[in-house]
């Protein structure tokens, strides 16, 4: 069988992750971001499916049956699925309806502050840099604001983004070419994510 969590009890299931890859999880454990968590057993689980904004990440124990097939329900045909440990990915095909889901590698880097060094950025003549801000965004009627309050959503409450999040965009007239906004984030750790629109890419909007 498999049950959703309330909410107050999310860091019951912290014993039983292995990794720490995804930072997104641990934003919804500890209650910064939306997400959903199941388990096979609400006083002591032994397995859980936590779904985020960013990954849906199954951990613990993989013999329970009952709670595999719950999985499947669950998830669509089209989601995909992280494995917090190597007794997982076996478990995958079992789990998932679609039964020709392929395995792919995230690739993470580590900046180091003493790497870093400071450059200066000009944008173009009617390029201006502004901060997201999601009241804004509502009512500007810029093209390209709904994807970044989708975005912004992620984090379920403006206080939350406000709190916790950060971002930008550049913006030529009505039309924000190109923005950065935080997916996620947890203690001192923050994700981020940058995207351009395809009509201006390849111009350095990026950096």
């Amino acid at each position: 069988m498999i049950y959703e969590l309330e909410q107050q009890n999310y860091k019951k299931v912290l014993p039983l992750l292995k990794s720490d890859n995804e930072l997104s999880v641990f934003s919804v454990i500890n209650g910064i971001m939306n997400g959903k968590i199941f388990v096979n057993d609400t006083s002591l689980p032994t397995a859980v499916l936590i779904q985020t904004s960013e990954c849906n990440l199954i951990a613990g124990d993989t013999g329970d049956f009952r709670f595999n097939e719950g999985i499947t329900d669950i998830l669509d045909f089209w989601d995909t699925i992280t494995p917090d440990s190597e007794e997982w990915c076996g478990i995958i095909p079992q789990v998932h309806e679609d039964k020709f889901i392929r395995k792919y590698q995230r690739r993470r880097y580590v900046l180091d502050i003493s790497n870093y060094h400071s450059m200066n950025v000009f944008l173009p003549k009617g390029y201006v840099l502004e901060q997201a801000d999601p009241d804004r965004l509502r009512t500007c009627g810029y093209k390209n604001a709904d994807e970044l309050l989708e975005w912004i959503g992620n984090w379920g409450k403006d206080d939350n983004f406000a709190t916790y999040g950060v971002g930008a965009y550049i913006r030529n007239r009505d039309t924000i070419v190109s923005w950065s906004i935080s997916d996620c984030a947890n203690k001192e750790k923050i994700a981020i994510g940058v995207t351009t629109d395809e009509n201006y890419r390849k111009k350095g909007f990026a950096k």
